[in-house]
């Protein structure tokens, strides 16, 4: 995958590519607290589910599906988004 950072932070983004193109991922303007709650949603998604018609996962587990690892996994995956080089005034 090209994007920064190494192979063990780039795991982190594996599970997302199952539904969507990681540039819905990359073009996304969510810090790392709003990217949590948006990960949590998304584990209550079946696999394979599209952006247009998402699947809710019936039923709903007791424990959502965690797909970042650590708050490292969230940390370096929002300071690689667009939204993250915003902030941090990477992007004019």
């Amino acid at each position: 995958m090209s994007a920064p950072g190494t192979d063990e932070q780039k795991k982190a983004l594996l599970n997302c590519q199952i539904c969507h193109t990681m540039e819905r991922i990359f073009r996304s303007h969510y810090n790392a607290a709003d990217l949590t709650k948006v990960m949590r949603r998304m584990g209550t998604y079946y696999e394979g589910t599209t952006p247009r018609h998402p699947q809710l996962l019936k039923p709903m587990p007791q424990q959502v599906r965690e797909y970042f690892f650590s708050p490292a996994d969230v940390d370096y995956v929002s300071s690689i988004i667009l939204g993250g080089r915003l902030r941090v005034g990477l992007i004019p």
